[in-house]
């Protein structure tokens, strides 16, 4: 009887009441909420004013303040004392990170316990972002290298740490939009009341970013998007997507500076009827357009 009551009031005459009385809620919510100050920049783990913030200025004004240090951490697998091989293996897990990172390193060293080997490898202090995970990553694979089974390399360190916190939201936006989809659609379900028809305006959302993402390559990501639905379209139509950069700039609001690229993409059926027109802002890698 409950499920009865609820599918009445869904599909009724007066259901488009609930859909109003959900936005209305929404709208007035966002706006006690207020505009959130810090989604336009970076994270900071402490403020910029506190004393770490300014202690680690001024090491960077220290000779060597540029660089960062990554530690080397090898050991056996069955946590026994390392033999001499197992040295020689460690350090030549040393040369191969070594050569990667350009700066001189430091030869490793064997704990007092005898367990495991440390060698510190300094990589630049300007690294962040994409290009830190990816540095970070490329030594990790160099210390493997060759290295014996029964040893295990782990690579830690601030830079390390930190390129393990940015890889942690790697699958975030994945996660972001399978919940804003899934949110959109039980509200098209109950505004259409077709299990078929509220895919559309998906689709179309879909279609135009893999236009934006096949034309800009893999290295940018869509934050920000708006679109109209302007006509129908029906089982069996082709949709064709048309795209032009039409504006482009740097947000120096954050730090790292994003690199922005506003795109207007027209879908269009193939009798060249405009469905939904799309603007697009794109994060670029760089921007060469």
């Amino acid at each position: 009887m409950v499920w009865d009551t609820f599918a009445g009031a869904v599909t009724g005459r007066r259901s488009w009441l609930l859909a109003l009385a959900a936005v209305l809620l929404g709208v007035g919510a966002m706006a006690l909420i207020g505009e959130n100050a810090a989604a336009r920049q970076a994270p900071m783990s402490v403020p910029a004013e506190s004393q770490s913030a300014e202690v680690d200025a001024l090491v960077r004004q220290f000779p060597g303040g540029e660089e960062a240090m990554l530690i080397l951490v090898v050991s056996r697998a069955d946590n026994a004392v390392l033999g001499t091989a197992d040295v020689a293996a460690a350090q030549a897990a040393r040369d191969r990170m070594q050569a990667v990172a350009q700066p001189a390193a430091a030869p490793a060293l064997v704990s007092h316990d005898g367990k495991a080997a440390l060698a510190v490898v300094p990589v630049s202090a300007k690294l962040s972002g994409l290009p830190l995970s990816e540095t970070v990553t490329s030594l990790r694979k160099a210390a493997d290298m060759g290295l014996p089974a029964d040893l295990r390399a782990n690579v830690t360190g601030g830079p390390a740490f930190g390129a393990d916190i940015a890889n942690a939201f790697t699958n975030a936006n994945v996660t972001l939009l399978a919940v804003t989809a899934s949110i959109v659609a039980l509200l098209l379900i109950a505004t259409y009341r077709s299990p078929v028809l509220w895919l559309a305006p998906l689709l179309v959302v879909g279609f135009a970013d893999r236009v934006a993402g096949d034309w800009a390559g893999p290295g940018s990501r869509v934050v920000r998007r708006s679109m109209r639905l302007a006509g129908s379209i029906y089982a069996g139509d082709t949709m064709i997507g048309r795209g032009r950069a039409v504006a482009k700039r740097c947000d120096t609001s954050v730090d790292p500076p994003r690199y922005l690229l506003d795109i207007e993409i027209e879908v269009t059926n193939q009798h060249g009827v405009l469905c939904c027109p799309v603007q697009l802002t794109l994060q670029m890698p760089c921007l060469t357009v």
